[in-house]
């Protein structure tokens, strides 16, 4: 069950150092499968587990308007 779902949107992280609260900042995606920390989200449900995944170079696009390519942002 995914618990987290953001878009990194800090532009001075540049590259992964391997903390993750730093890591999930980047531009791009933040995924987290597991515990949605519901005091921070609103979730009504629990999880023994929280898997953190953080991609990069990702397309985006709200409402059709592509706002990120490859990673960069285009706003």
């Amino acid at each position: 069950r995914v618990g987290e779902f953001a878009i990194g949107t800090n532009t001075a992280c540049t590259h992964v150092i391997g903390n993750i609260l730093q890591d999930e900042k980047i531009p791009g995606v933040h995924l987290a499968f597991g515990h949605p920390y519901a005091e921070h989200t609103g979730a009504n449900w629990l999880s023994k587990t929280h898997i953190d995944c953080v991609g990069r170079d990702f397309d985006i696009w709200f409402d059709g308007a592509q706002v990120m390519r490859d990673g960069k942002f285009l706003v």
